[in-house]
C-alpha cells in the first residue's frame, strides 16, 4: 500500500510517500501557496458593499476575511492534489498533519472521497519539522 503523508499550514504543504507510517518516506511535492505572504499581513481588501433594506443601508459583512479566503484556496488547492493523486491510483491512502485552524479547513475543503482514504490527521503545525518528528506525532495518534 502506498500513502502520502501530507504536513501543511497555510502557507505551504510538504508531502512525503511511503509504504507505511513506519517505513521510509520520500519527500515528493512541495506546494506553496500562490499568495504566500508573511503572517502579520492581510491581503489587500476593498470596502465592503452596501445594501439597504427597511432599516435603512447597511455595510454588507463578507463571509469570509480576505485572508481566511485565500487559505480556505490553498486548502483546496492542496486537496485537489491528494485527490487526483487518489484518482490516479498513485496511492491508497493518505496522512494530514496540520496546524489545528489549517486542519479544519482541510477537512472542509475534503469530499466524502477524501475522507475514507484519510488513515489519520495530527492537529500540530509540523511542516517546518523533521521526518522523524513527523513520524512520532502520526504514531502517537494511533
Amino acid at each position: 500500500m502506498s500513502i502520502w503523508i501530507v504536513a501543511a499550514d497555510s502557507a505551504c504543504a510538504r508531502i512525503f510517500q511511503g509504504e507505511s507510517l513506519r517505513g521510509a518516506w520520500e519527500e515528493v511535492e512541495d506546494l506553496a501557496d500562490p499568495l504566500v505572504r508573511h503572517p502579520t499581513d492581510d491581503p489587500p481588501t476593498g470596502k465592503p458593499g452596501l445594501t439597504t433594506g427597511v432599516h435603512g443601508t447597511h455595510r454588507l459583512q463578507p463571509k469570509h476575511s480576505p485572508r481566511e479566503a485565500a487559505d480556505l484556496a490553498f486548502a483546496r488547492i492542496v486537496c485537489d492534489r491528494v485527490r487526483r493523486a487518489l484518482d490516479s491510483n498513485r496511492i491508497d491512502a493518505f496522512c494530514l498533519v496540520a496546524s489545528p485552524h489549517f486542519l479544519g479547513l482541510l477537512r472542509q475543503s475534503m469530499g466524502e472521497h477524501l475522507h475514507k482514504a484519510l488513515l489519520r490527521d495530527v492537529d500540530k503545525d509540523l511542516t517546518r519539522h523533521p521526518v522523524a518528528e513527523i513520524r512520532q506525532h502520526l504514531l502517537a495518534a494511533a
